[in-house]
């Protein structure tokens, strides 16, 4: 039951950081068959993840964190059959958690909570640059991987770098992410 209270609440937050987002659309044209997600944690200085949240809509990127910053025994607290001190307790553990992570959150940006990306690529340090592409007949997507705290720029160029004669579709999709970012993101 306390993960559809998170649910509910997230939702919300969601819906709310989404608005702002919408106002600046940078999305990347939904033809290109790649798409790239951002392992990030509030273990990270918010100034970096506020980096990365902002500069990840102009290439339709996503920044995720595993889950809510919420102590531990917190998933498993009962939430709806609980007394109300309880649920008032939840409810501002939640409200902290959130107001954490808007700490992270760069102007017209969004951070995501799922930790479905943290599973599949078997993420247990951050930052991690996900590259996914779509799957092919045979079910295979391919998966580009970029570790470690570096700007988005760099780790696009990374792959990019590192790019085979046959990755053409890949090729334009990074060429083009990296010119829809501002030129003073790389060190």
């Amino acid at each position: 039951m306390a993960s559809k209270f998170l649910s509910l609440v997230f939702i919300a937050f969601l819906a709310a950081s989404s608005r702002q987002a919408m106002a600046l659309d940078f999305s990347m044209p939904h033809s290109l068959p790649y798409r790239v997600r951002i392992a990030v944690s509030t273990s990270l200085a918010p100034e970096y993840v506020r980096s990365l949240t902002s500069q990840a809509p102009r290439i339709g990127a996503e920044v995720i964190l595993r889950g809510l910053p919420v102590s531990e025994d917190f998933e498993n607290a009962a939430h709806f059959g609980a007394s109300r001190e309880t649920q008032q307790a939840n409810r501002l553990a939640v409200h902290q958690a959130l107001m954490n992570i808007g700490r992270f959150v760069g102007e017209g940006g969004q951070l995501l909570i799922s930790p479905d990306p943290f599973e599949a690529y078997g993420v247990k340090g951050v930052p991690v640059f996900v590259i996914e592409g779509r799957q092919d007949s045979s079910g295979a997507a391919p998966v580009y991987i970029v570790r470690g705290q570096v700007t988005l720029r760099r780790a696009l160029r990374h792959v990019l770098s590192r790019t085979g004669r046959d990755e053409r579709e890949l090729s334009a999709f990074l060429t083009e992410a990296l010119e829809r970012l501002p030129a003073g993101a790389e060190p």
